[in-house]
């Protein structure tokens, strides 16, 4: 039985180095490729890898400290490097908010895919699969935001910002019901992920009412 438990952790350990390795380059590739065109590729490698550090970095904290956690010091490290990245290089905000996070969904996605994997977890399983809608929805806003007659400025950030409170709002509804999502804090999370959904819902609102 013993040797079963460490192939099986062996597997696992093999499984989310792969995932992440993956996810990493997803993340970097989709980054720059969104930057690339108003930024010079040092300024947007420099910025990705301050929010790669901010992530492990704060990760190994959370997995000392207070384990359950990692989703939010994940989230942390991530506005630490992106805080960084706007003030060495300034960056424009909703520009940068657009490719961070479709850059960082795949990645997220592919976690939770390994552990549905490597755990036979159907709830894992699910949230990969959201993440997934999440960045078809991404997509088709990005390509038809503009269309909206409602849309009265018509600026870029529409579709990063409805993603990310969409994604928050999720969190927080699930939350609600049952905690054994794998990047669920306890029960603090339907507060935490609602009053993050909030906020990107303000901001949104605040991008709809402002005119070009």
């Amino acid at each position: 039985m013993f040797s079963d438990i460490l192939s099986h952790n062996d597997r696992m350990s093999v499984h989310f180095f792969i995932g992440n390795a993956i996810g990493f380059f997803v993340f970097l590739f989709v980054f720059w490729k969104r930057l690339k065109e108003d930024y010079i590729s040092s300024q947007v490698f420099s910025t990705s890898f301050s929010i790669v550090l901010g992530i492990i970095l704060f990760n190994i904290l959370a997995r000392i400290f207070f384990p359950t956690w990692w989703f939010w010091a994940s989230f942390v490290g991530v506005l630490a490097g992106f805080v960084v990245g706007l003030l060495r290089f300034k960056l424009r905000v909703l520009e940068t908010i657009q490719a961070l996070l479709i850059a960082l969904l795949p990645w997220l996605g592919l976690n939770y895919l390994v552990h549905a994997i490597g755990n036979s977890n159907l709830i894992s399983f699910l949230a990969s699969m959201t993440v997934w809608l999440l960045i078809g929805f991404y997509l088709l806003v990005e390509a038809h935001y503009k269309r909206f007659t409602w849309y009265q400025s018509g600026k870029i950030g529409f579709s990063g910002l409805a993603t990310a409170g969409l994604f928050f709002l999720i969190r927080a509804t699930v939350a609600v019901f049952m905690n054994d999502v794998i990047s669920f804090s306890g029960k603090s999370e339907p507060y935490l992920s609602a009053v993050v959904a909030f906020v990107f819902f303000l901001a949104l609102f605040n991008l709809v009412g402002r005119r070009t």
